[in-house]
């Protein structure tokens, strides 16, 4: 027999944001995510809670943003716990997420980031900024780029730019979501 106390129904869970907040609450100290690290040449896991906390921090950051409730971000990472953060951070904060392809041409995506209205962008390096310099004049209505693993001396010329760990706050408390309704516009997906 299936054990049902840990299942979370549509109605418990309402919105994403919801089922997140559900599981955090019922399984805070099981694994979430895992992740393999180059640096420590290992898998690294995340529990619940902890992950609680980092999108917290997120959603700390996008707020700091001044993004209004239905602004487009986009999310240039490949698969990563970062992903999963910035996308739980920017659904609490009732924003929509635009996925982009990580190796897609750059007039692609400059095309989807300007039919999307995309505000702030989060990519993983230097290698998808440079690669975006063809295609920079395109980009005028991106406010922030945000980069996971920083930025090259030369590219902080670009006023818009800030690596991840000086984008994030070290701590931040849960804020409460704002009312979000099922049915309300979460993802654009680009295919």
């Amino acid at each position: 027999m299936t054990d049902t106390s840990t299942l979370i129904s549509p109605a418990q869970a309402r919105t994403l944001v919801g089922l997140f907040r559900e599981r955090v609450a019922r399984s805070p100290a099981e694994q979430a995510y895992r992740q393999y690290s180059q640096g420590e040449r290992s898998w690294l896991g995340v529990s619940w809670a902890e992950m609680a906390s980092r999108v917290a921090r997120w959603r700390a950051a996008l707020r700091g943003e001044g993004l209004a409730r239905g602004d487009r971000v986009a999310v240039m990472l490949r698969n990563s716990i970062e992903w999963v953060c910035f996308d739980q951070a920017a659904l609490a904060e009732g924003l929509v997420t635009v996925p982009l392809y990580t190796n897609d041409r750059p007039e692609n995506v400059a095309y989807i980031i300007g039919d999307a209205r995309i505000r702030l962008l989060l990519i993983e390096g230097m290698r998808q900024w440079g690669a975006l310099q063809a295609v920079l004049p395109r980009l005028g209505g991106v406010h922030r780029v945000v980069s996971v693993t920083g930025f090259d001396t030369g590219a902080d010329t670009d006023t818009r730019c800030i690596s991840l760990d000086a984008w994030l706050p070290e701590r931040a408390a849960d804020a409460s979501a704002p009312s979000l309704e099922p049915d309300g516009l979460a993802t654009i997906m680009y295919t």
